[in-house]
């Protein structure tokens, strides 16, 4: 099991767009193959940040997903809005 987590922190003026794109790629991405989890949540303590949490079964399922259209799609219209920063991690899991 792969678990990725991350966290992108908006520019106030393009946080609704951010929003919108994140969530977007959180629907689509939930519905691939071997997608366990995929969530985008709003930072409470800081509301321009989103935090990015997803699950996937496997090495493959993970790389298919990163090499998908709506991936390819969300990474180029996130270069049109204002970061502040992005940062993500992955991690191998076992169950059990």
């Amino acid at each position: 099991m792969i678990i990725v987590t991350g966290q992108l922190t908006g520019d106030a003026a393009d946080y609704e767009r951010l929003l919108a794109l994140a969530l977007d790629l959180m629907r689509e991405s939930a519905q691939e193959p071997g997608c366990i989890a995929y969530r985008v949540t709003q930072d409470l303590q800081n509301r321009l940040r989103l935090w990015v949490f997803e699950v996937w079964q496997s090495e493959t399922a993970l790389t298919a997903h990163l090499q998908s259209p709506h991936f390819a799609s969300f990474q180029k219209l996130l270069t049109e809005v204002a970061l502040h920063d992005s940062a993500f991690s992955r991690y191998r899991a076992q169950e059990g």
